[in-house]
């Protein structure tokens, strides 16, 4: 998901944040829910979090690789948000 506000402060459980803007994920497609683990399975999360010195154009549907260049290139800060989440 990439157009989020720095303002920002939580997304709502099945809603789309305004100005966001959904890619491909690593399978090729527009989507921007995760895989729900078994049940009883711990699954990790991993998010890479930048921020930029501007807003990046990004179109609906968009791949990673073109745009994790751009974003490399012009990033102030970077950072990892790790969770995990069992299914009872």
């Amino acid at each position: 998901m990439g157009g989020l506000s720095p303002k920002l402060h939580g997304i709502a459980a099945g809603k789309l944040p305004p100005g966001a803007v959904v890619g491909r994920n690593s399978t090729n497609k527009r989507s921007r829910y995760f895989l729900c683990p078994a049940k009883g399975v711990n699954e990790r999360y991993i998010f890479l979090l930048y921020a930029l010195p501007h807003r990046l154009a990004v179109q609906p549907g968009f791949k990673g690789g073109p745009l994790f260049n751009k974003i490399n290139t012009s990033a102030l800060a970077h950072g990892l948000l790790t969770s995990s989440y069992k299914r009872a």
